[in-house]
């Protein structure tokens, strides 16, 4: 485990889409999408705070946030998201959230 990562954080599943303005998150095209997230909090109301801002300041609006876990390591996320347990091996300093593999939803019932 990275010296960067905290010790406990939490992980959730988090709805977001485009709020408007161009993204280089996910394609202008894209609906909207979601993906496992971990995020370094105090508690669930701090975790929405750090979500909404940062989903914000990526020209992103958050939907919804869902099964919220209290986990210790990227190894208990590495069967759900090897991409989210990757991310946070490399967690960077000074960084609170990290975000895994991201499903975009597509009209006319593409995915």
């Amino acid at each position: 485990m990275s010296p960067k990562c905290p010790p406990v954080f939490f992980i959730c599943l988090a709805s977001f889409e485009n709020a408007g303005k161009e993204s280089d998150f996910i394609p202008e095209n894209c609906w909207g999408a979601s993906g496992l997230v971990a995020v370094d909090a105090e508690d669930e109301d701090e975790l929405e705070k750090i979500l909404r801002a940062g989903f914000q300041h990526i020209h992103l609006r958050l939907v919804e946030i869902s099964s919220i876990e209290l986990v210790e390591s990227a190894e208990e996320v590495e069967n759900r998201d090897s991409h989210l347990a990757d991310n946070i091996r490399d967690w960077e300093t000074g960084h609170r959230w990290v975000i895994g593999t991201v499903h975009g939803y597509y009209g006319e019932g593409e995915a």
